[in-house]
């Protein structure tokens, strides 16, 4: 909060305010007395049809409806600068935990509190808002912290009382940010900008939380909860906590009680936002009044934003910037002047050809009267902008229905009568249990979810709790020839070395040294080295791929090298019955990622979810809302690698006794190969260019969410599974099985479970050639258009206390066809061992360290046969 002096400090809460806020017979201290002034703003009362708009992320999420909905969104963000989002897919149990916890803070006694008190001068801590320029405080109390960057958090400032709070805030900070980036995706497609132009402004920006508790006032009339501004940031999203009305926003000049819907967030644009977006979208006023009997808590994000320290337009919107460039101290310092109650907004004097007589007088901001005297729009009914139910809970109304009128930017009534269609048809299809049949139509029918459900962000390995790492603003440039490896300028990150001119296409660059030691706020130190990780299993080497091994992948004619020739190791076709044909029951169950995603079907799907990891070990995730364009560029590229001509692929050659790079995978004891070229890399949420990099960060996004729901199922806390994971390496491989003529003399990967904890697997094309061993019998995956494959290493099934299990599973090759895919596998450790959540009980499983289980299991991944976690077993 640079450039915030003494002159702006915040107050402690006194033993006199707290008094004076718990008990309204006493009076009301003099600094807390505003004026009511002004009589030209008038208060929306009865009558009035004027309400927020209402964004609908299904709707976002949903290619039928994204356009009209994006248009909606802009429109909001045009005309109001406010709108509530509902839909949002924000985990229902974080947030209630975040309510839980805000609400136990404030009932502390003051001296609780005032041990996390504001410092003189400083901002983060319990106290006042910010006092006026005449001295006035605001009839409220608040906690502020900031919660990202997460190496400039002050845990000092952190409430250890309720003792959940910490882990509270920081799962709902990781939850905000999520969604803020969600957000400004639709926001670009609105402004006609690229995504990511828009999100670098946000990435790796400090985020702030604002924990707001208006206490009851029996003379509303002479206090104000907050008092009019705009916000100084990028963006807000405020949760409320209660149903006491309070929030009031400014347009057209008259003051709008905000009515907030169920499980819905109130989103404003920032005066930032309004700069980056050259005036495009609004940063309006906004005040907080209070009511006579009952209190207000809210919990308000400040998501920060600037261009290389710069508060200004974006470049790309091909416009004359409508604003002058400032320094974002500069910045800070003007806004704090409107925040301290000059009622002007700093960033108007930014304009070009700004003149003071511009601005309106303070005194056509008022004070507002109390709220609970406000007579709201209208009784509680929704309309047909929001598409919520159009009468009372309890008059008859399904508040599942959608309104019959329509949204606003969807063309008419077509529109809403399409979105009705589609919700009357999922809510019929998911009313009971899904068989696989049922399901599978469903997958086959349906448009994937997309577009930026996850975030560009992974999390960081140097802490306990929840925290997202993000792209520093400048990142290696394209790859060259003769380009020198370049440093990352953010501290603590990796050096980054391009690959040659052919591999330019794909934008990559390979991890070549990972940070020995990584400071964090906390004091905290990681050890990262790539090298120690893989010591013990070097002696496994992967070969690499000869002139002989391409020609006879590439043509089918030529005769097959012995080394592939696997007759012997292969079961023989009347000992293992490979199931054929439509036989349902063969089949992997299937997940649906939005009804984990919906409180109505959460835990039917938990526990669908629960009883596909441990009869199958594995099941197809649909509707994930991984975003499409990640996906299909990630697979374009691995196409046109494994296209390459072999003396390209072999410049990132697997090394002898390494495991990353490009060759064969790895070799059986018998000295067999399979028929196969890999490319293996091993990623320690590091930074990799483009495709590759997007999509690992995609899937790391997508496996914590997936823990999320495992946990519920699973009957332990979240964190416990997650911090197993986090911060533990990330492998990908791209497998390419090339067509064979005598596929029986041949296998594409060998009889073996996964290594690791959690495998996602996306099929590039059709070809069909995963088999899974389930009942003694290898079932055919068919895969379904947009799913992932998503199967239980190992080390879960050892972390779940053998609950979830991992299973064989092995890759047959096409006579006429190639078979590519894109792998990921997460792995998992307890400390750097391997052993079951002690919150599982009676542990089933020897503890071991991570660097045996690697030694061991590696020699059943060579053809042994064996799985060596079976040998833990006690």
């Amino acid at each position: 909060m640079e450039g915030i002096n003494d002159d702006s400090n915040r107050d402690i809460i006194t033993e006199a305010a707290a008094m004076a806020f718990a008990d309204p017979h006493l009076q009301i201290p003099d600094r807390y007395i505003r004026a009511v002034g002004g009589s030209g703003v008038v208060v929306v009362g009865d009558g009035e049809s004027l309400e927020l708009p209402v964004v609908d992320m299904a709707r976002l999420l949903d290619p039928e409806h994204r356009e009209a909905e994006v248009a909606l969104l802009g429109s909001a963000c045009r005309s109001w600068g406010f709108f509530q989002l509902i839909n949002h897919g924000v985990d229902e149990a974080v947030i209630q935990k975040m309510k839980d916890n805000t609400v136990q803070f404030f009932e502390l006694p003051l001296e609780d509190k005032n041990t996390v008190a504001v410092r003189p001068g400083g901002i983060e801590g319990f106290g006042h808002h910010f006092r006026s320029s005449a001295g006035k405080l605001d009839w409220a109390e608040n906690l502020m912290v900031e919660t990202q960057p997460f190496q400039q958090r002050n845990l000092e400032f952190w409430p250890s009382k309720p003792p959940t709070f910490r882990d509270s805030i920081d799962k709902y900070a990781m939850e905000m940010w999520n969604l803020t980036t969600r957000l400004l995706r639709f926001m670009a497609s609105d402004l006609g900008v690229e995504q990511e132009t828009l999100l670098a402004a946000f990435r790796g920006k400090r985020q702030t939380f604002g924990l707001h508790h208006y206490p009851p006032c029996r003379h509303p009339e002479k206090v104000i909860g907050i008092s009019p501004h705009s916000d100084g940031f990028g963006l807000t999203l405020l949760l409320q906590v209660n149903d006491t009305l309070g929030l009031q926003v400014s347009k057209d000049g008259r003051w709008h009680p905000v009515r907030p819907l169920p499980g819905a967030f109130i989103v404003n644009v920032g005066e930032i936002l309004e700069v980056l977006t050259n005036g495009r979208y609004k940063s309006v006023f906004h005040r907080v009044a209070v009511d006579a009997e009952r209190g207000r808590v809210t919990v308000v994000v400040f998501q920060d934003a600037c261009i290389n320290g710069l508060v200004k337009p974006l470049p790309e919107l091909g416009e004359t910037p409508r604003y002058r460039a400032i320094g974002k101290s500069e910045y800070f310092k003007g806004h704090t002047a409107e925040v301290l109650g000059q009622g002007e907004r700093f960033i108007d004097t930014l304009k070009k050809g700004f003149k003071k007589e511009h601005m309106p007088p303070a005194a056509t901001l008022p004070a507002p009267p109390p709220s609970s005297t406000l007579a709201v729009v209208a009784a509680w009914g929704g309309c047909g902008r929001c598409r919520l139910p159009t009468s009372s809970p309890g008059a008859g109304s399904s508040g599942g229905e959608l309104a019959a009128s329509p949204p606003v930017g969807s063309g008419g009534g077509e529109g809403a009568a399409a979105a009705a269609e589609l919700a009357t048809l999922r809510r019929t299809e998911m009313s009971g249990a899904l068989t696989h049949s049922h399901r599978r139509k469903r997958a086959m029918q349906w448009p994937p979810l997309s577009s930026a459900t996850m975030p560009l962000a992974y999390y960081s390995a140097t802490a306990d709790s929840l925290a997202p790492n993000f792209w520093p603003a400048a990142t290696a440039p394209a790859p060259t020839p003769h380009r020198q490896p370049k440093e990352c300028p953010r501290p603590g990150c990796y050096t980054l070395t391009p690959l040659r001119e052919p591999w330019s296409s794909l934008e990559i660059g390979f991890l070549k040294r990972s940070c020995k030691e990584r400071s964090t706020s906390l004091g905290q130190k990681a050890n990262w080295s790539l090298d120690k990780s893989m010591e013990g299993v070097k002696a496994m080497n992967r070969d690499i791929i000869t002139q002989d091994a391409a020609m006879a992948f590439a043509d089918h004619h030529l005769h097959i090298p012995d080394r592939f020739v696997r007759a012997d190791e292969v079961p023989a076709a009347g000992e293992v019955v490979v199931v054929g044909g439509d036989d349902e029951s063969s089949e992997l169950p299937v997940v649906d990622m939005a009804r984990l995603l919906d409180p109505e079907h959460r835990e039917e799907e938990i526990a669908w979810l629960g009883s596909a990891c441990r009869s199958w070990g594995f099941f197809q995730l649909i509707n994930h809302g991984v975003d499409q364009a990640v996906i299909q560029k990630m697979k374009e590229n691995t196409v046109q690698f494994f296209e390459l001509p072999l003396e390209d692929k072999n410049t990132v050659a697997v090394r002898p006794g390494g495991i990353e790079g490009f060759g064969h995978h790895f070799r059986s004891s018998a000295g067999k190969l399979d028929w196969a070229e890999n490319l293996i890399l091993l990623i320690y949420q590091g930074s990799f260019r483009d495709s590759i990099d997007k999509y690992t960060v995609e899937m790391s996004n997508l496996t914590m969410r997936l823990l999320r729901f495992m946990a519920s199922d699973l009957g332990v806390e979240q964190e416990p599974l997650l911090a197993a994971f986090r911060g533990k390496r990330q492998s990908t491989a791209l497998h390419h099985y090339p067509p064979c003529r005598h596929p029986e003399k041949v296998i594409g990967i060998a009889p073996h479970s996964d290594g690791f904890g959690l495998t996602l697997l996306l099929q590039v094309d059709d070809t069909p050639g995963l088999q899974v061993s389930n009942g003694g019998r290898w079932h055919p995956v068919r895969p379904l258009p947009g799913a992932f494959i998503i199967n239980i290493g190992e080390t879960l099934e050892v972390l779940t206390n053998g609950l979830y299990r991992s299973v064989f599973h092995r890759v047959v090759v096409d006579t006429e066809r190639d078979r590519v895919t894109v792998v990921v596998f997460q792995d998992v450790c307890i400390d750097g061992v391997l052993k079951p959540l002690p919150e599982l009980g009676e542990p089933l499983y020897h503890a071991i360290g991570k660097l045996e289980y690697f030694k061991g299991h590696t020699t059943e991944v060579v053809g042994q046969g064996e799985r060596f976690i079976d040998t833990l077993k006690k």
